[in-house]
């Protein structure tokens, strides 16, 4: 964040931030670059439900149960189209698609619209 920023002296080599190449940024999975997210798109929630599944068994489990029961078992979130995603993020509260490289944090229901609104 800024305090990373400030301890590099600046923009320049400071990790995660935009003077790095692209080639160095966190890739939430193939060919999707965080950074260059809209909110709303498609490409968007797709990145939100990868994120979400990656974030443990249990989300990848419950994303599994929910495309066995809803969606055909169809497990590729690139596969159904933006309103049956964004259904399902709202629905489960998913937090917005991290380009975090540390393990993602799992976020307590209770809490989540709290930190939203911060």
């Amino acid at each position: 964040g800024a305090a990373q920023a400030a301890a590099y002296g600046g923009w320049s080599g400071a990790p995660g931030m935009a003077a790095e190449p692209p080639a160095k940024r966190m890739k939430t999975g193939p060919g999707i670059n965080v950074a260059n997210l809209v909110p709303g798109t498609k490409e968007y929630f797709v990145a939100q439900v990868k994120c979400y599944q990656a974030s443990g068994e249990e989300q990848k489990q419950l994303w599994a149960n929910y495309v066995d029961l809803y969606l055909g078992g169809i497990r590729d979130p690139a596969r159904h189209d933006a309103g049956t995603l964004m259904e399902f993020a709202v629905n489960h509260h998913l937090a917005p698609p991290s380009s975090a490289s540390t393990s993602p944090v799992v976020m307590d229901p209770m809490k989540e619209p709290l930190v939203q609104r911060v």
